[in-house]
């Protein structure tokens, strides 16, 4: 269902809780947490949720934890989530491939990243709380990782102070084979330039 340039009210998406509860795919404007609770509530078969919104928080995290066993995908461009909200959804969402986190302020920080461990795609741009040792941590920690865009993360610079040895980089060049080329100093590192 996209919903995505349509101007709904919480009586719609309540409405779409209560008499779509098969419902897999959505995409979804400007929605707030008290119409998120109630939508993965009654639609707990989602596969994929995509949402613009700078009115969801870490209680919308914990609803989908809870609720979205199945979910695979969910963008969640401009909601000022935390560290909290993000290992809930790791824990609690196993089947979780692909996450999308842009714009969402200086809430979210390498912690955060650090707790995801079963992703296969992810974006993280414009939020500058992110480090080169997050990411470090997170490559390591995720086997599946094939895609991981980091634009516009003011503190990624390289690899970090923990490991910026060759040896790494190799490791890394080896297991990730798209990178986005969006920030020029990772790029490079990973080249080996």
């Amino acid at each position: 269902l996209d919903l995505y340039n349509c101007s709904i009210t919480d009586a719609s998406i309540e409405a779409i809780a209560k008499n779509c509860p098969k419902l897999k795919v959505l995409f979804l404007n400007h929605c707030g947490d008290e119409s998120m609770v109630k939508l993965v509530s009654g639609c707990t078969n989602l596969r994929e949720l995509h949402t613009f919104s700078a009115f969801l928080t870490d209680t919308s995290l914990f609803a989908m934890a809870r609720s979205l066993a199945d979910l695979r995908e969910l963008s969640l461009d401009g909601s000022p989530v935390t560290d909290a909200g993000l290992i809930a959804l790791m824990k609690g969402c196993p089947l979780l491939h692909s996450l999308q986190l842009a714009n969402n302020g200086p809430h979210m920080t390498d912690t955060g990243i650090e707790a995801m461990s079963h992703l296969m795609d992810l974006h993280i741009s414009h939020n500058p709380r992110i480090s080169s040792n997050g990411l470090v941590a997170l490559i390591r920690r995720c086997p599946s990782l094939t895609s991981l865009s980091a634009h516009m993360c003011s503190n990624v610079c390289g690899f970090g102070n923990d490991d910026a040895s060759g040896g790494f980089r190799a490791y890394v060049k080896q297991r990730i084979p798209l990178i986005e080329q969006s920030h020029p100093a990772l790029w490079k590192m990973l080249r080996g330039a």
